[in-house]
């Protein structure tokens, strides 16, 4: 399978750096980047930061409409930090996770639609640390219903969903939105 061509460029450089350190006289650094280049490279730098290697996935209900928006503006984030969009969604999710769990980070709930009123909801998927994902499902199990929502269950979506909502500035976090109180 070809690599993408940044992908490539950035083998290229690593290839290029090996031979640079083995033509002046430091082949145990030249070694070590032929080692992250090697088949066994992947799982040595996925113990290195095993935190963003471990992760779950968490389907999230949303319109389509903020589905495409949220997919839009990771997109242009993704370019920005030369991430790729799933990344930057966990990114996002992970954050607004810490933030909830720390209390730093309350939903701005919106009234349930009846069900199969509303408009269609389809799923968006992310990839937050399973830690922090765990952590949240826990606490949400303890809530059921409590404060953060009254009168509705809270589950990790929901959290997830809110918080990109305010990363990216829609729903009840859009600049014309009403607020309650």
């Amino acid at each position: 399978m070809a690599l993408r061509p940044d992908d490539q460029q950035r083998r290229d450089n690593l290839v290029a750096a090996a031979n640079t350190l083995r033509t002046t006289g430091h082949p145990d650094l030249a070694g070590a980047v032929d080692y992250v280049l090697s088949p066994l490279g992947p799982d040595f730098l996925a113990r290195l930061n095993p935190a963003a290697v471990v992760s779950s996935n968490l389907p999230i209900k949303m319109t389509e409409e903020r589905r495409a928006l949220i997919n839009e503006g990771a997109g242009k984030e993704a370019k920005l930090r030369r991430e790729t969009v799933r990344i930057v969604l966990a990114k996002i999710v992970d954050e607004g996770f810490a933030r909830w769990l720390a209390g730093d980070f309350e939903p701005r709930w919106e009234p349930k639609a009846g069900r199969g009123a509303g408009p269609k909801l389809v799923i968006l998927n992310t990839h937050p640390n399973a830690d922090l994902h765990a952590k949240v499902a826990a606490c949400c199990r303890e809530l059921k219903g409590d404060r953060f929502a009254p009168g509705r269950n809270v589950y990790p979506g929901n959290v997830a969903a809110y918080a990109l909502f305010a990363y990216f500035g829609i729903g009840p976090y859009a600049p014309d939105a009403v607020t309650a109180g």
